[in-house]
C-alpha cells in the first residue's frame, strides 16, 4: 500500500526549516541542500517545487 503524504503539511515543514535557517544564518544559509538536510527530506526533485 502506498504511503499517504499530507502535501500541505510537507510544505509547511519545508517552510519552517527554511525560516529557521534564514534566522540562524541569513539568506545565504538557506540553500536547497541545507533545507533538504535540515528537514530530513528524503526525496527532493526541483521540478516538484516549481509546480505549485
Amino acid at each position: 500500500m502506498p504511503k499517504i503524504i499530507d502535501h500541505d503539511q510537507r510544505r509547511r515543514d519545508i517552510v519552517e526549516v527554511a525560516k529557521r535557517l534564514i534566522i540562524e544564518g541569513g539568506f545565504e544559509a538557506a540553500t536547497m541542500r541545507s533545507i533538504v538536510s535540515a528537514g530530513r527530506i528524503r526525496q527532493w526533485r526541483p521540478q516538484a517545487l516549481l509546480r505549485q
